[in-house]
């Protein structure tokens, strides 16, 4: 993932400046059984903007801290936005 750039939004074709798009997922992830696909963005991490890869990563760790399994993204997907829980590895 990486911060949206005017280079991202033209190889994705985005309207937002918001969030971090996902630029390459692994077939065999959870992420892919998700069906997150280069391209979408992730706006927020457990209700709570996130802007830069440090965002990202202090809300999965306090999801982690406080137990929990998952993670709830909300993506934007081509306009349209959508909740996605993402299992957490131990």
């Amino acid at each position: 993932v990486e911060p949206v750039s005017p280079e991202l939004q033209q190889q994705f074709g985005l309207d937002g400046t918001d969030g971090l798009v996902v630029t390459a997922v692994d077939p065999l992830s959870a992420a892919a059984d998700k069906v997150i696909q280069p391209g979408d963005v992730i706006v927020e991490a457990s209700q709570q903007p996130v802007a830069t890869l440090a965002d990202l990563q202090a809300q999965i760790a306090e999801a982690q801290s406080a137990g929990q399994k998952s993670i709830l993204l909300l993506l934007r997907t081509g306009g349209e936005a959508r909740f996605v829980a993402l299992p957490l590895n131990e």
